[in-house]
């Protein structure tokens, strides 16, 4: 009987071992790397792409480059370049090759790996051109950026300094100024793969100051940017990147007792739902169950040890009171409305010299297990008052209807927190 038992489940190892490797094995990827057009050619860069096709990856997704030589022979051992991920459906990609030599010959290939599988595309060939000018010399220095928060959303004003020294061969028409523009990305990487072009004031053709507006950036993220320079059909790009971080959250005044954060602990836009948190942890999980709750006290006042408010944004945030959240239900007026796409709830201040003065709390509905419930359809965000005994805790909830109301609801469950501050 034992040995009978054994060698059933030896089998049954077999099986699902079999099964597991045939799942890994059985994607399919295979990588087109793209002719380059002349019009993505210049001296001193290319604009590379490449297509990937994938089906059956088991992960959401994988990892794309190129590799660039000045012979073939290198090819094979040249560096990663411009890595990016790639969904699981696969598709398009690119970079933007820079520091190139004019009237030079390169070779370049495009690679995917998923799932444990690598794929290259074939090899291409492009030779840059030779330059309308001479330049002997692009500086660029002096960046700056300058944040500006309001309600919902932050901008950032970006500044730089240029020189340019170039000689203009006799009988070539003499360009007056040179466009600049600042390329922008979330990561280095995305300077060269997928940057966000903002465009600045032209300058002089010798150089001179310029700078740009952008009003769409995420809050709570590390951006990246350089400049680029464009004069006689040819680009300079600033050899160093500089950083700067965007503000976590803003502090809005509707003329109350304390001033209400402008979206979601965990969210980078007032639009998204961030994270959700059982009452007293301060991190985020996987699963909200009565098995994975850890805070089990019931103090009177929730202590800021365990303010997920207080723990990620520190300073003086923390989460509200439920006498805070009834003072917002009571000097606001209460509207149901579609935020960017997002259904929630708009609370406009009714207090003298706040009238125009709102924040917008999204439809995030709650998670139980693993899974979210009531999305876009109910609010219940989390205040730092026990309700009864040691398994209920106040919430700020909303439905459907232009009102929202002060609750008990179970500890364990996972729900938003809008933080307060002074």
């Amino acid at each position: 009987m034992q040995t009978s038992l054994r060698l059933s489940l030896m089998v049954f190892v077999i099986l699902l071992s079999a099964i597991s490797c045939k799942k890994e094995n059985n994607v399919s990827l295979s990588v087109i790397t793209n002719p380059v057009p002349d019009s993505d050619i210049y001296t001193n860069k290319a604009i590379l792409s490449a297509t990937a096709t994938i089906e059956n990856a088991a992960s959401g997704k994988g990892e794309a480059w190129f590799q660039i030589a000045t012979s073939e022979n290198q090819l094979p051992l040249a560096p990663k370049q411009g890595i990016q991920e790639i969904p699981a459906k696969g598709g398009e990609f690119g970079m933007t090759a820079y520091d190139l030599t004019p009237l030079s010959d390169y070779y370049f290939r495009a690679g995917v790996s998923i799932d444990g599988k690598t794929s290259y595309g074939e090899m291409r060939h492009f030779a840059t051109r030779q330059a309308a000018v001479q330049f002997n010399n692009v500086a660029f220095s002096n960046f700056g950026h300058d944040i500006i928060t309001e309600n919902d959303h932050v901008s950032v004003v970006l500044s730089g300094l240029v020189s340019i020294n170039i000689t203009v061969p006799s009988g070539t028409f003499i360009q007056s100024h040179a466009d600049v523009c600042f390329l922008l990305s979330e990561t280095p990487e995305g300077l060269f793969t997928h940057p966000i072009r903002v465009s600045a004031n032209p300058v002089a053709a010798g150089g001179g100051m310029f700078s740009a507006r952008y009003d769409d950036l995420r809050w709570g993220v590390d951006y990246y940017y350089k400049a680029e320079i464009t004069i006689y059909d040819e680009s300079r790009i600033s050899p160093t990147e500089n950083t700067f971080h965007t503000p976590e959250v803003a502090a809005v005044d509707l003329g109350l007792s304390v001033k209400w954060a402008n979206m979601n602990l965990g969210a980078h836009a007032p639009k998204e739902f961030g994270d959700y948190y059982g009452w007293g942890e301060t991190q985020p999980k996987d699963s909200y169950t009565e098995a994975s709750y850890t805070y089990m006290g019931n103090p009177l006042v929730l202590a800021l040890e365990n303010d997920a408010a207080h723990a990620q944004l520190k300073g003086n945030w923390r989460m509200p009171t439920v006498a805070e959240c009834l003072e917002l239900i009571e000097s606001c007026a209460i509207k149901q409305r579609t935020y960017m796409g997002v259904n929630g709830m708009v609370f406009t201040s009714k207090k003298e010299g706040h009238a125009e003065d709102w924040i917008f709390l999204p439809a995030a509905g709650s998670r139980f297990g693993t899974g979210i419930s009531g999305l876009d359809e109910y609010g219940s965000y989390w205040t730092s008052n026990p309700y009864s005994g040691s398994a209920s805790a106040y919430t700020l909830d909303f439905w459907n209807r232009d009102e929202a109301g002060c609750d008990g609801n179970s500890r364990h469950i996972g729900r938003p927190i809008r933080a307060v501050c002074p």
